[in-house]
């Protein structure tokens, strides 16, 4: 898969969980994908901006390894959010 292909394909992923992708990094020759996360600015009602939880990166990990696995990808994955690692 391309590379700006498989940024379209995870930024939509992540922004139907109400998160941001922040950056994405592909190293070891494309098998570990490190995708780092922030919420979605407006998503939430909240006046204050919440924090990416342990919770929201659980859920873009699994989502992330269904549908790559759909489209035949299989890199390991690493989620974090921006500064600190979940």
């Amino acid at each position: 898969m391309a590379p700006g292909e498989l940024q379209r394909l995870v930024e939509s992923t992540v922004r139907g969980l109400g998160l941001d992708l922040a950056e994405l990094e592909l190293s070891n020759r494309n098998s570990m994908l490190r995708v780092f996360i922030d919420k979605l600015h407006g998503f939430s009602h909240a006046p204050e901006r919440e924090a990416v939880t342990v919770a929201d990166c659980e859920a873009a990990t699994r989502q992330l390894q269904r549908v790559l696995e759909f489209v035949g990808e299989n890199p390991r994955i690493a989620i974090a959010r921006i500064r600190i690692e979940c």
